[in-house]
């Protein structure tokens, strides 16, 4: 009777998991993006739908704390002095000093606005790796800074891998392209214009 495996069935054995966790790892990379995808893109959803109801009742979108009559942005989600966007985007350090203030401002119309995830989306540029997690919200003046609102606003926001899926919004980018220095490459970046803008269609 056998007490154990031969050295070569071992090596047989071993060969084969290697196989096996060759061909999974990656697909486990592809399925956890795409729940990050669609978890970031469930949020711009509630957060559109909480800036609707906002407007309902103030009939202006909000304006950032720090905002001025030309308008202003921030991140949504994040809580002071911290940046979405980290070196990634002109947006990274703006607004900042406004986020905790923008959240509470909006809990009674989006109460789950703090649970934007922070998990890296990383693209780069010129070769050089950048962080594009979070939203950022902006507004364009002119805007009543007596009531603090404005009559239009946008939402960019990243998401893992490039030519992905911005709806509700579109992709301003598509991240294909590692020679464009104005462009994140190997992410897809997304635009929401409110109220959305007919002029302005899907760029991939």
């Amino acid at each position: 009777m056998r007490k154990g495996f031969s050295l070569i069935e071992l090596i047989v054995v071993l060969a084969i998991i290697g196989i096996l966790l060759a061909v999974v790892l990656p697909q486990i990379n592809v399925f956890r993006n795409k729940a990050r995808n669609s978890g970031k893109i469930e949020y711009i959803r509630q957060l559109n739908t909480g800036l609707s109801f906002y407007y309902s009742r103030f009939g202006g979108y909000p304006l950032p704390p720090g905002g001025d009559i030309n308008g202003g942005s921030n991140c949504p989600g994040y809580e002071t002095n911290e940046p979405c966007f980290i070196n990634g985007h002109p947006y990274s350090s703006t607004g900042l000093f406004g986020n905790t203030q923008f959240n509470n401002n909006m809990k009674p119309y989006f109460s789950s606005i703090n649970s934007i995830s922070k998990t890296p989306v990383l693209g780069s540029i010129s070769g050089i790796t950048k962080n594009y997690a979070g939203v950022s919200y902006g507004v364009f003046g002119p805007c009543n800074t007596i009531n603090q609102t404005c009559q239009s606003a946008e939402l960019i926001w990243y998401l893992d891998g490039t030519t992905q899926n911005c709806a509700p919004g579109y992709r301003w980018s598509c991240g294909t392209d590692p020679a464009d220095t104005s462009r994140a490459y190997g992410v897809t970046q997304c635009r929401m214009d409110i109220p959305r803008q007919s002029t302005n269609v899907d760029k991939c």
